[in-house]
C-alpha cells in the first residue's frame, strides 16, 4: 500500500519521474559510451598508420642494405666517411698551404 501511495497522480509528474529515473542515465551513459568508442576508434586508427609507417621505415632500410655494393658490413664504418678521399682539413694542413 505505501508503493502505490508513492506513485504520482498527476500523468506529467508520473512522465517527469520516470525520465529522471531511466531517462537521464540512459543519456549519460550513452554519451560516456559514445566519447569511448571515439577514443577507441581514433586510437586503433592512429595505431594503424604508426604500424603502416614503421613497416614503412623498415621495408626502406632492408631495402637499401640489400643492394649496396659498397657495404662492408662493418657497423662501425658509417658512409660518410667510407670513401672519403678529399683534401684534409686539420689545421696543420691548412696552415702549409698558406705559406
Amino acid at each position: 500500500m505505501v508503493l502505490v501511495a508513492s506513485i504520482p497522480s498527476d500523468p506529467v509528474t508520473l512522465l517527469t519521474a520516470l525520465f529522471a529515473l531511466f531517462g537521464l542515465p540512459l543519456i549519460f551513459f550513452s554519451i560516456v559510451l559514445f566519447y569511448a568508442g571515439y577514443v577507441r576508434y581514433d586510437a586503433d586508427q592512429s595505431l594503424e598508420k604508426l604500424q603502416a609507417d614503421l613497416d614503412d621505415a623498415e621495408k626502406a632500410a632492408e631495402g637499401g642494405r640489400d643492394g649496396d655494393p659498397d657495404d662492408s658490413g662493418d657497423p662501425g664504418e658509417s658512409d660518410r666517411t667510407a670513401g672519403q678521399t678529399g683534401p684534409s682539413t686539420d689545421a696543420s694542413s691548412a696552415d702549409v698551404d698558406r705559406q
